[in-house]
């Protein structure tokens, strides 16, 4: 391969880890976790967004979930699945060597990405899981 046909597969492959990843067929209406922030473009333009999080508890042992956060430059990270209850109020989810952990409140979700490999797995370049934090929109 030739240095051009190196730099289109990692334009291609980057752009499809961006990919938005189709909500999981929910049984019942699933709870809304939302946070609108403010990110910037590479030519340092403002613009608001909003973070998301479609949850449903499926059994006293599992959720499912879709994921859509934004990053700098409008980079994505986009996840979709089933987690195990890990503990009381924590769920992990697996993917190869991902470990996502959803951590709940009474108002909100925290995300982490336990071992950085999420977000090589689901973002662009600049997105990121760990540490976003999401306002349940849904009302109890």
């Amino acid at each position: 391969m030739n240095k051009l046909s190196y730099v289109i597969l990692f334009f291609l492959s980057t752009s499809a880890l961006a990919d938005e990843a189709s909500p999981p067929e929910f049984q019942t209406k699933p709870d809304l976790y939302a946070n609108v922030l403010q990110i910037a473009n590479s030519e340092g333009s403002k613009f608001w967004v909003t973070d998301q999080a479609l949850v449903e508890k499926s059994t006293n042992s599992t959720l499912k979930f879709w994921l859509s956060l934004y990053g700098q430059n409008y980079h994505m990270c986009n996840a979709s699945g089933e987690a195990q209850l890990a503990n009381d109020s924590t769920y992990q989810f697996k993917s190869g060597s991902c470990t996502l952990t959803l951590s709940f409140d009474r108002r909100s979700i925290t995300i982490e990405d336990e071992n950085g490999e999420c977000k090589t797995t689901f973002c662009g370049g600049r997105g990121y899981f760990n540490g976003k934090v999401l306002f349940r929109a849904t009302p109890e």
